[in-house]
């Protein structure tokens, strides 16, 4: 014989959970929602200025991460959600930091080649 559903149970909470329980597990996975968003933060940062710090001075690299511009930042989320989710997302992502990389190199040498001191640029990641 099928079990009935309770009459004030709603159609939007599974069956056998009451009202309190069903609130509790949607809290509980909005804290942790939030405990993960703020640690993948946390940890963006350190790595940023990590990387960053290996080229240019640590007062420079928070310089840096400050100007950078919140267009920038998506810009840089929109990249790399593109990248991870797709092949061929990742392959033009990669190929357009490995021109990045070639052009930079490429003006670095015509550059020296000429005598010209190369201009620091805020973005020029030296790689």
């Amino acid at each position: 014989m099928a079990k009935r559903k309770s009459r004030n149970a709603s159609p939007d909470e599974p069956e056998g959970t009451s009202g309190a329980d069903y609130a509790r597990a949607a809290t509980n996975l909005v804290v942790v929602d939030l405990a993960m968003r703020a640690g993948s933060l946390i940890l963006r940062n350190a790595v940023e200025k990590r990387v960053l710090g290996k080229d240019i001075s640590k007062p420079a690299a928070e310089a840096v991460m400050k100007q950078s511009s919140f267009a920038g930042r998506m810009a840089r989320v929109a990249a790399a959600r593109l990248a991870t989710r797709s092949v061929p997302g990742a392959l033009i992502v990669g190929g357009g930091i490995a021109a990045k990389v070639w052009y930079d190199y490429a003006r670095r040498r015509r550059d020296e080649r000429h005598g010209t001191a190369p201009k620091p640029a805020a973005d020029d990641n030296k790689a």
